[in-house]
């Protein structure tokens, strides 16, 4: 192993971008886990980046040159997790022609992370304590011990205090695990490092893709600011990668080239802000004036995103996106189109031949 860190030495954070104040106060806990050996709990939801900032602790501590072992608690079935965990001998179970080392013993002078501990078995539980304690464990099939010298970083989105009052975690595996404990926050709590995480993956995807790199426009960015982030980081580098993808060959990435579908919630989710109101369902009955400017905003949402174009094309895309809509929301029912639109059926079906629609092609998209 590497020398230990020094108090003075800097965290190199590599892949984990933040600079706003939830970051750093996560940057200084990683900087004092990677000068230790302590057990780490890392707490956060889905897509915050529990293993990222798990490998960058380990990279960044003294076990630098040993291997980091990932495991994935919740992909463990009962019947395979202690082989998988402490290897096996031949013969020791059916299936078993070889014997295997287990995962602890490959992280010996490195890092083993379980991820998603709260999925482990109770069975395992139960064993787990004492190979924390010992550092010692036995192969299934084995009668003698082996020794790993690993570190132990979890993970986990669940809240484990309240699972073991529900006894479905073991109290003794938890105070195990958490001489040390690194919340992280979900994208939602740290909006200020949503620009600096779209440029990263933006660069990144482009050297990837071997494309020059794209510049991002500052509605394209106000409009990921104004997101809610369920998925956090994940998410966000999801929509970055589709957006990159959907641009294809332009040299900046604006608005329109966001799915439709975020564009639409982060309108309504404005809208809801101006007018203290909830967004109705579109295609409700009995919709006020407002209602109806709402779902107008809605419909034209790509129209909007681009630089606008001449009166005239601006006209014809309008008018063919509104018959599409109308023809969407009435299920292709004639008579409800005409009262709904006001127009004659003679100059329905004019225009629908103006458009190149047909109410029989046309299907309500997936709800």
């Amino acid at each position: 192993m590497s020398a230990c860190r020094t108090e003075t030495e800097p965290l190199n954070t590599g892949k984990v971008i933040g600079t706003g104040p939830r970051m750093k106060a996560c940057f200084e806990l990683m900087a004092q886990a990677a000068r230790s050996d302590s057990t780490l709990l890392i707490t956060g939801e889905t897509g915050t980046g529990k293993e990222l900032c798990a490998r960058t602790i380990h990279e960044n501590s003294r076990r630098a040159g040993g291997r980091f072992v990932f495991v994935d608690c919740g992909s463990l079935t009962e019947s395979l997790v202690e082989s998988t965990l402490f290897g096996h001998r031949k013969g020791a179970f059916t299936g078993a022609q070889d014997s295997r080392i287990g995962l602890i013993k490959l992280a010996d002078n490195g890092t083993l992370f379980l991820d998603e501990i709260g999925e482990m078995p109770l069975s395992i539980q139960k064993a787990f304590p004492r190979v924390l304690q010992e550092r010692t464990f036995r192969a299934v099939g084995d009668t003698l011990e082996q020794t790993s010298n690993f570190r132990l970083i979890t993970a986990t989105n669940r809240n484990l205090d309240e699972m073991v009052e529900n006894h479905e975690f073991r109290s003794d595996l938890l105070f195990r695990i958490t001489t040390m404990r690194l919340p992280l926050p979900p994208l939602k709590q740290r909006p200020e490092d949503i620009r600096a995480l779209a440029q990263f993956k933006a660069t990144q995807l482009c050297l990837q893709y071997g494309m020059p790199e794209k510049t991002l426009d500052e509605d394209f960015l106000l409009t990921l600011e104004r997101y809610g982030w369920p998925g956090n980081v994940r998410e966000l580098f999801n929509i970055i990668e589709r957006s990159i993808i959907t641009a294809g060959s332009e040299k900046k990435l604006f608005a329109m080239h966001l799915p439709r579908q975020l564009r639409i919630q982060v309108a309504k989710e404005q809208i809801r802000q101006m007018t203290g109101s909830q967004v109705l369902a579109e295609g409700s009955e009995g919709e006020s004036d407002d209602e109806v400017r709402i779902i107008g905003q809605e419909i034209f949402q790509d129209i909007f995103d681009r630089p606008l174009p001449t009166l005239k094309a601006f006209k014809a895309t309008s008018e063919k996106i509104y018959l599409g809509e109308l023809i969407r929301q009435c299920n292709g029912d004639i008579s409800r189109i005409l009262t709904i639109s006001g127009l004659s059926r003679s100059h329905f079906y004019a225009l629908l031949k103006k458009n190149d629609l047909s109410i029989q092609t046309e299907q309500p998209r997936p709800g």
